[in-house]
């Protein structure tokens, strides 16, 4: 299938009042090339630390160490791996398709517009496969936040199939294009609509799942804060819980919003039919790597196991202390507060009791000797 830009440009080239002074398709697609090419620069710096995480486990130093095979986390390991090798090939295959056209400038739009070339098919397969990934981790991550409750996520789900329908529909339409010069035209402007079809069902499914993701880690943070304040724990690991997790506030909130700002503006934007969709078009396919290893960087299985601490109320969930010390530990939501507790008058009263018949047992043996 083409991608969006190749559909813009066929529109555009072929529209009656189309100006080509102002309009240089080799420029729009060279543009766009070359904001894709810097925010990869951006992406693979972001892939340093997201190698980190998947495969180091520690806080740094000496405790650092590489993860054994059960304790790496394989569903987004493969899915980091997917995305950077299909950023890599689009990028890649999208240079060559510039060089193609700037040899031939005389044949740029047929060479950019060819529906039937490889790489017009590769591109667009490439943004559609990438968006729905990111839009399954996404998902995935609310789930996990959520304490792995199926019902928080069934709108989500709800968005996600009608993205995969509209992928199908779109890989449906595309064999059209090249059959005929007026059912090509026809296919054109249909292809065009389901595929921005496909982008205002993704910027709604972000925003509203990325609103679910925050709006539970912020109940999460204000619980601990609250159980901090009327209990008595250490400072050891009670001011790291609350510190941590407006990070993950923080992370959700940056990669959803950059990612979904620039989905948003890709779509304002094609509409219009004007230069700056190009570029933007090429920042919103980086971009979906980018916000997913910044929200993989910010996870650990010990915020995963905090939030399945809580259960379907958003009520913490509290272990008990050992039943033969002074000092115990309880848990809050993943986080161990250590505590000092003083006996019970009844254990007081039991001990002294038992003291007394041990006392009294072992004089009257001493008596009978």
């Amino acid at each position: 299938m083409p991608n969006l830009s190749s559909l813009a440009i066929k529109v555009r080239s072929d529209a009656p009042d189309a100006n080509p002074v102002t309009f240089s398709i080799t420029a729009a697609v060279l543009s766009e090339t070359l904001c894709q090419t810097l925010f990869y620069g951006i992406y693979l710096t972001t892939c340093v630390p997201c190698c980190r995480t998947i495969c180091l486990v520690g806080t740094g130093g000496r405790e650092k160490r590489w993860r054994c095979l059960n304790e790496v986390h394989w569903l987004m390991a493969v899915i980091a791996f997917a995305l950077f090798a299909i950023s890599t090939f689009d990028l890649a295959i999208g240079w060559l398709n510039v060089l193609q056209a700037f040899v031939r400038p005389e044949m740029a739009i047929s060479v950019l517009t060819d529906f039937a070339d490889w790489i017009q098919t590769a591109q667009g397969t490439d943004i559609i496969v990438c968006m729905l990934l990111w839009d399954f981790v996404l998902i995935y991550r609310c789930w996990i936040v959520h304490g792995r409750q199926w019902i928080i996520i069934i709108p989500s789900a709800v968005m996600y199939l009608g993205n995969l329908a509209l992928a199908g529909a779109v890989f449906a339409i595309a064999p059209s294009l090249g059959h005929g010069p007026e059912k090509a035209a026809e296919a054109t402007r249909l292809l065009e609509q389901t595929t921005l079809g496909f982008y205002g069902t993704v910027a709604v499914q972000n925003v509203f799942t990325t609103s679910l993701l925050v709006w539970r880690i912020w109940r999460v943070e204000r619980e601990t804060i609250r159980c901090h304040n009327q209990g008595s724990p250490s400072l050891d690991c009670a001011q790291e819980q609350p510190r941590h997790l407006r990070s993950v506030i923080r992370a959700a909130l940056e990669s959803g919003a950059l990612y979904t700002a620039s989905v948003v503006a890709t779509l304002i934007s094609s509409p219009t039919k004007t230069e700056v969709f190009y570029p933007l078009s090429g920042i919103t396919f980086q971009m979906t790597g980018i916000g997913f290893n910044m929200i993989l960087v910010r996870t650990t299985p010990k915020s995963d196991q905090q939030f399945t601490a809580f259960d379907q109320n958003d009520l913490t969930t509290i272990r008990a202390p050992p039943n033969d010390g002074h000092q115990g530990t309880e848990t809050l939501g993943g986080s161990c507060f250590n505590v000092h507790k003083s006996p019970k008058p009844q254990e007081i009263e039991s001990k002294s009791t038992q003291s007394r018949s041990i006392f009294s047992e072992s004089s009257v043996t001493k008596g009978q000797e």
